[in-house]
Order: C-alpha cells, then structure tokens, then sequence
C-alpha cells in the first residue's frame, strides 16, 4: 500500500485529511523465541501464549518466522528482521543476533511484495518481480550460481526472469516465477527441489515435470515442499519422513525421498487454495474453507 494521501483543503489553508488511516493490523505471536526472532517480543526461551507484535508506527502486511530468525513486511513495501544472523540472514553485516526489529536500508530503494525466511537464509521479491537472497549459500540456496559465497550478508539480486513468489525451506528455496513455473535451487538430498534427482543445485531449476500445470501458490517445508496449482490441485515432493508427503511410507529406495513431485491422493478432486509446510507436516486451505493437515504431529481426532 502506499503512504500517499489525498488532503482536502479547509478554509484558513487548514488540511484535513477525509479518509483517516485505519488503526494498524494486529499481530501476534507465540514460540521459540531464545534469539528474539519473535520480533520483539521479550527474549526468553519461548512465548507459552500469543503476544502482540509491537513495532510503533508500522502497520503489518506480512510475518514470515523461521528456526532462529524472522522477517517482517509492512504495507509500504519496508523490510524488517530479528534474531540470528550469523550468516547474514538478516540482510545486514553486523551484529551476529539482533533482538529488536531492524530496517533492512539496502532495501529501501525497493517496493518489496513478499518475504520468506528459511532456516539460515532469506528472500524478498519485488513489486517488479525482482528476487533478492542473503544469508546461508553454503548449498546454493541463494541461487547465486556455482563459486557464489558461502554467506551472502546483504540483499544480493538473483539473475531470472520476474518473479511472482517465493518460500524458503530447510537449505532450499523454491519460487514461482510470473508464468506460474515453479523453479527450486539448494540442497537437494531428500530431492526437495523435485527436479527428478537428488543433486543440488547452485541456481534456480525448473521443475520440469510440472511445467505444464501453473502453480498458484508454494511451502517449502525443512526437506520437503507442497505445491497448489491453479486448478486446485495439491502437489508434494522431498522427504517422506513422518508422512510429510501425504503419501503412503514406504521402504527401501523412495524410503530417501521423492525427488518427482506427485499429487497427495486424499485431496483429489477437491480444489485447495493455499498450503503451509514445516519440519515434517503440511497442511492445506481448501476453496471451501476447510483445512487437511499430514505428517508429524497429526493426530486423528
């Protein structure tokens, strides 16, 4: 949103404005929180109960928390980050852990639209489909290309075309560019990046076995990612641990991973509209306003 408003003049060159701001969104918040990347809240080895997010005079558009460390948007399109940064995830050299929200300046010449926090590393795309990591590179997740740091401490632009979002897992990032491809780059042990193998990659990818099916949204969770297409369909790939798939466990050589990205069967024929994914679990919104949850910590009701 922008800052900009209309001012209608009153007499005696007074100005009024005719549309007061509405009151900033509430935020809250809950957890881990022994590097305070609970965004301010006291620093403590976790919050039991939901606190409010108190950042004064900054109205929130977006939260996105990781392990250690968080980023947060507000609707003016201005980046802030807490907890650890010993590798730069977030997005400024020095201190090595930061327990208050910090402006991120060598974004304020950028309009960002989204943010993603991975567990070492982070992104932020731009109003102009632009995506820019820093942080943890040591697997590529930076997307930097082979010889690229192993630690990237400030924003550093990703060479592709413009992108439309992005999600930050374990040591891997996978992103939705504007002609709804998904593309993936990092560590790629457990096949997260769903290219069809288990080598990593050092710069994005395209996951060609779904190149003909536009995502519409994607979570990347620690080693494993889920997908949701246009037309509804909910896609997963990565580790199988604990059933993080939504696929049936099995042994032996799929036992490592899934390296091909594969349709959860329980929610065939139903149409999702959104997904999140974690260390091992996943869960997705449907058109209907209903939630399916799998994997660790799923228990039946």
């Amino acid at each position: 949103g922008s800052s900009r408003r209309r001012l209608r003049r009153m007499p005696g060159g007074r100005q009024e404005d005719p549309e007061p701001r509405e009151p900033p969104a509430e935020a809250f918040v809950c957890g881990a929180n022994e590097s305070g990347q609970l965004l301010g809240g006291p620093v403590c080895d976790a919050l039991l109960s939901p606190v409010p997010l108190l950042l004064p005079g900054v109205r929130v558009a977006r939260v996105s928390l990781s392990l250690s460390h968080a980023l947060l948007l507000s609707d003016e399109g201005t980046v802030f980050s807490v907890g650890d940064n010993y590798c730069g995830q977030c997005g400024v050299h020095s201190p090595e852990q930061i327990t208050s929200p910090l402006r991120i300046e060598t974004l304020n010449t950028k309009a960002v639209a989204t943010i993603a926090a991975g567990a070492q590393h982070s992104a932020v795309v731009t109003s102009d489909g632009e995506l820019l990591t820093f942080g943890a590179n040591d697997h590529g997740q930076g997307g930097h290309g082979d010889g690229g740091a192993l630690d990237v401490r400030r924003p550093r632009l990703v060479h592709l075309g413009a992108v439309a979002a992005v999600s930050c897992g374990g040591a891997f990032t996978i992103l939705i560019d504007r002609e709804a491809v998904l593309w993936g780059c990092g560590s790629n042990v457990h096949g997260e990046l769903g290219v069809g193998d288990f080598e990593g990659r050092a710069a994005p990818t395209r996951l060609a076995s779904l190149s003909a099916t536009p995502r519409r949204s994607v979570a990347a969770g620690e080693r494993h990612a889920v997908a949701v297409s246009i037309a509804g369909d909910v896609y997963a790939w990565g580790s199988r641990r604990h059933g993080a798939l939504g696929l049936p466990l099995l042994a032996g050589s799929e036992a490592r991973g899934l390296p091909t990205p594969r349709a959860v069967p329980a929610l065939r024929g139903r149409r999702a509209v959104a997904a999140a994914s974690g260390s091992d679990w996943a869960m997705a919104l449907l058109e209907d306003g209903s939630v399916y949850c799998w994997g660790k910590g799923v228990w039946p009701r």
